[in-house]
């Protein structure tokens, strides 16, 4: 069965890791080019058609009558108007292939299950990530690193998807900085 979907659907999902009951509107989509160019029919079918990506995660089944009945779309040329919305790049059109599916959905729920330890008082990392960093840093290094993301996300309250990300992210911000900075004498502060 052929699927549509919304481009860019991230930008309008609040939750990220369970089902949407609402989504973000931006006000930005008001002077936006291509939705400001739509007819207001087909503006009332985009905002259907994310309240029903939000439904079926982004995998709305090509179903004109479905799609009608769903989102109560009065108007007969449904066709058309879908036609106009995948031609202005606003949705994609995507064809179900099922393995792909299946391996994908796979893959996501085995690194859900992977369990993470507790490193600090917030961080988290699964002992393969803690060995990759170790490996990457050496043991007081990585120890370091570690500290550093405990301390931030204790001090200003920031939710990272991935420890582990954030910190070779951190890092590889850092290079240019540490690079820079060997050879140079360290300060040294004087008491009185």
């Amino acid at each position: 069965m052929d699927f549509i979907s919304i481009k860019s659907f991230d930008e309008y999902q609040h939750y990220k890791d369970r089902n949407m009951i609402w989504f973000k509107w931006h006000i930005g989509c008001l002077s936006d080019y291509k939705f400001t160019n739509l007819k207001d029919r087909q503006k009332w079918l985009f905002i259907g058609l994310i309240c029903l990506a939000c439904k079926t995660n982004n995998k709305i089944p090509k179903d004109y009558d479905w799609i009608k009945k769903q989102i109560s779309y009065e108007s007969s040329s449904i066709k058309e108007d879908i036609d106009f919305l995948l031609a202005s790049k606003l949705l994609a059109g995507c064809y179900q292939n099922a393995i792909l599916d299946k391996i994908r959905e796979d893959k996501i729920r085995e690194e859900k299950d992977i369990p993470k330890q507790k490193y600090g008082e917030f961080v988290f990392l699964t002992e393969k990530e803690f060995e990759a960093l170790k490996t990457r840093f050496g043991e007081t290094e990585a120890g370091d690193w570690i500290s550093r993301l405990d301390n931030y996300i204790g001090s200003k309250g920031k939710k990272y998807k991935s420890h582990y990300k954030t910190i070779l992210v951190w890092a590889d911000r850092d290079k240019p900085k540490i690079a820079t900075q060997i050879g140079k004498p360290k300060l040294k502060f004087l008491k009185d």
